[in-house]
């Protein structure tokens, strides 16, 4: 029996360098979150020092949040293992379910744009994520190799998840901000079935660990403050406010 573990050395630095690619990202957030509430009770020179409290809060909760997020990741790499006799392979992390896909019930494998190995099985709906940085890395992929040939991510789909990301804050902004009912309802409807999607996606997943399944019930505020939105403006376009 064979088990792999993750190099934490790599993780750290890997998790790190994409920290900081992401940063504007995270940043644009944060600008977005707060000038939401000034732009709907009007910005002027008074709003100036709230303004500035606000993105030290919020900067300061990013970084805050940024340091939970790789304690806990780094946590959860290190309870990490993947074991195999060549005829199953068996997952184990903490918080997460152990999953166990025999060499027959494999229907693919697939290494995402970050370096992931993912080993699908179709027939019970099941998939082990193989983090990049797992120790000896390339004798795992001469083994799953033989089994089936190992997939590349299209970089397309890749890119297709991060804009989705992107428009979903930006249309955050759209929807909070702006007061025409033409955009806003079709707009909020749109950020509802977004969200709704990735709260879907995340909870069926096998590979996320149960706190981050948690955390995502979180999503039903910006989609019930959505919906409140989307019924205002619709109030206000029939005559009823």
């Amino acid at each position: 029996m064979k088990t792999y573990t993750v190099n934490l050395r790599k993780f750290r630095a890997s998790h790190m360098t994409r920290l900081k690619s992401q940063g504007k990202y995270l940043l644009v957030a944060v600008l977005v979150g707060i000038s939401i509430p000034l732009v709907n009770v009007g910005f002027s020179g008074s709003a100036i020092l709230p303004l500035a409290i606000s993105l030290l809060l919020g900067l300061v909760a990013l970084y805050a949040g940024v340091r939970q997020s790789l304690n806990y990741q780094e946590r959860l790499m290190k309870s990490y293992s993947l074991q195999t006799d060549g005829e199953n392979f068996v997952s184990y992390q903490e918080e997460t379910q152990s999953i166990r896909i025999s060499k027959e019930q494999i229907s693919a494998v697939v290494e995402d744009i970050e370096g992931n190995l993912i080993i699908i099985s179709e027939s019970n709906n099941l998939s082990i994520k193989i983090p990049a940085h797992v120790n000896s890395r390339r004798e795992l992929v001469e083994v799953l190799g033989k089994i089936t040939p190992i997939h590349t991510q299209p970089e397309d789909q890749a890119k297709r998840q991060a804009y989705i990301g992107i428009f979903s804050v930006v249309l955050m902004g759209l929807v909070f901000i702006l007061k025409e009912p033409t955009i806003v309802v079709p707009g909020g409807i749109i950020l509802i079935g977004l969200l709704l999607w990735s709260y879907n996606e995340i909870q069926k997943s096998t590979s996320v660990d149960r706190k981050t399944k948690r955390l995502m019930n979180l999503a039903f505020i910006p989609m019930g403050a959505t919906l409140i939105k989307i019924l205002s403006m619709l109030a206000i376009s029939w005559g009823i406010m």
